[in-house]
């Protein structure tokens, strides 16, 4: 078993947003593994069409809330994500930019992977 080291130990702080997310049937025709600590990019719902994406990466929780471990658990078709924006200097925009009950996407190359609702603003909020 591969342990997932979390981004809140790497980063040394909160998780920025949390989301529930529904994976897209045809996902796994773009040969998208999913599995904890993978790099999707995310993309806001207006935003797709014009190729703007975004280094936002989830982190998957398990049934009851609790963060996934270990890389090769398998990751749920429907659930909560913890979501992290990667680049510092960006998380003022985004923080601008999010709202509880939009709608986002889970990004590999061109093709949205998941459909994801913004459900929480945890550490945008301290901003």
């Amino acid at each position: 078993m591969n342990e997932f080291i979390s981004y809140e130990k790497k980063l040394g702080r909160l998780c920025d947003f949390i989301v529930e997310y529904d994976f897209i049937e045809n996902q796994q025709d773009y040969q998208v593994t999913l599995s904890q600590g993978m790099r999707s990019d995310f993309c806001y719902e207006d935003d797709f069409d014009s190729g703007m994406i975004h280094m936002i990466w989830p982190e998957f929780e398990d049934e009851i809330g609790e963060l996934i471990k270990y890389t090769d658990t398998p990751i749920l078709n429907h659930g909560r994500a913890r979501m992290w924006i990667m680049e510092e200097e960006q998380r003022s925009k985004h923080k601008e930019r999010l709202e509880l009950g939009q709608v986002v996407f889970f990004v590999a190359g061109s093709h949205k992977i998941a459909k994801a609702t913004v459900v929480e603003i945890v550490g945008l909020n301290s901003l």
